[in-house]
């Protein structure tokens, strides 16, 4: 299935529902499909500044390799799925709680992932993740982040860094961030002192909360770190209003977090069937989707899901592949969510792209919102675009009658 773009398309809002691009009318379907196309470039080539590229070779078990994206400071690549450890890992010394983790690590890596994000603020977490590394002799292989958190002043800052690297049994961490923008100057500040003796390799801001963005935003753009930390995900689309656009604009890479919102989303499709091109793309469960879902925005660096599991740490990493959600997936995923969350779907669509509303336009109709038709758009001119079978399953799961037979 071809990724489909949209930008670049005058807007009107429609009786409080959804956006509705402007499309010249009384032109043929062909007509119609050169004018998208002389837009999908446009929108396409904000992948440049964070291209997928591919390991060399696919781990065992899994048909391709994971993916990576530059982070834009310094070129370098680092593979899209990373490992979160807040609540998976903040665990005791038994057995019992430490032999899964340390397969998801041995998993995790065997896989050419190797982010792995903490912080002296997740409990045990940092000394579970450097007894694991150490057990593993993979020290070496891992990208390490972790955070200045909860601290005020370079002193204690600085005390905590220190305990850090003893926690996590190295003399180095490849990034070093001011943890929810606690006492954020400062903590750069000492940050990028670090940075310069060699101990840090990069310097980020982070945050979790919707309502903190535009403090993140005010203090990325300020400050021009290497990286930035949000929250991002299905139905927690509030990065794209402003931090993933200045992300882009400023060269700072992005690690979004709650891919999964806290677990929300699995209970909202439970016994749900996947859409029926999930296959086509590669994905086998939700997790994937919701996975790709947050990489499909070429603003995000890495994900960093964060599981305890083994096997739910096989599942998230084949979300890791270059074959990304084009505009119309993207826009199906929303939609399911929002029927099967019970919400009103204007709630969703107002967080969409206008490249993905551009896909709620055309054939087949759908009835959402209330009676207005909308549609799914199929911009392939080879037949590729979304089944028809999306629109029986959104619709059914609306409780709508389809529009068309």
């Amino acid at each position: 299935m071809k990724p489909s773009f949209w930008t670049g398309f005058a807007r009107e809002r429609l009786a409080g529902t959804l956006w509705k691009p402007e499309i010249p009318k009384g032109e043929a379907m062909t007509n119609r499909r050169e004018f998208l196309g002389t837009a999908i470039a446009a929108a396409a080539a904000t992948l440049i500044d964070n291209p997928l590229a591919l390991a060399t070779t696919p781990a065992p078990g899994m048909k391709d390799a994971i993916a990576t994206r530059r982070i834009p400071s310094s070129g370098e690549q680092v593979p899209v799925i990373g490992l979160g450890t807040s609540g998976s890992f903040e665990i005791g010394s038994s057995a019992a709680e430490r032999d899964p983790r340390r397969e998801v690590l041995r998993r995790f890596l065997a896989a050419g992932a190797s982010l792995i994000d903490t912080s002296p603020s997740y409990s045990t977490a940092e000394v579970v993740i450097g007894d694991l590394l150490a057990e593993l002799k993979m020290r070496d292989k891992v990208f390490l982040a972790t955070k200045l958190s909860g601290v005020v002043g370079r002193d204690a800052g600085l005390a905590q860094f220190n305990a850090s690297l003893k926690r996590l049994q190295t003399d180095h961490v490849e990034l070093l961030q001011v943890h929810n923008l606690g006492d954020w100057k400062t903590q750069l500040a000492l940050a990028r002192e670090l940075k310069a003796e060699g101990k840090v390799r990069y310097v980020g801001l982070t945050h979790y909360l919707d309502r903190a963005q535009d403090d993140l935003a005010d203090a990325v753009a300020e400050s021009k770190p290497d990286f930035l930390q949000i929250n991002y995900s299905v139905t927690h689309r509030d990065a794209e209003k402003r931090v993933f656009p200045m992300a882009r604009d400023l060269g700072v890479a992005v690690l979004a977090n709650r891919n999964f919102d806290d677990g929300n989303l699995f209970s909202r499709v439970k016994d749900k069937a996947l859409p029926g091109w999930a296959a086509e793309v590669g994905a086998t469960s939700w997790a994937q989707l919701f996975l790709r879902f947050a990489l499909s925005d070429p603003a995000v660096t890495v994900v960093i899901p964060a599981t305890g599991k083994p096997d739910r740490e096989s599942d998230n990493l084949k979300a890791g592949v270059a074959t990304m959600l084009d505009a119309a997936q993207r826009a199906v995923v929303t939609l399911l969510i929002a029927a099967f969350s019970g919400l009103a779907v204007a709630q969703h669509v107002a967080y969409m792209h206008e490249w993905e509303v551009v896909a709620l336009t055309d054939l087949p109709e759908l009835r959402l919102a209330g009676h207005r038709a909308v549609g799914i758009a199929d911009f392939a001119d080879n037949g590729g675009g979304i089944d028809p079978g999306d629109a029986r399953q959104i619709n059914a799961a609306f409780g709508l009658a389809e529009a068309h037979k």
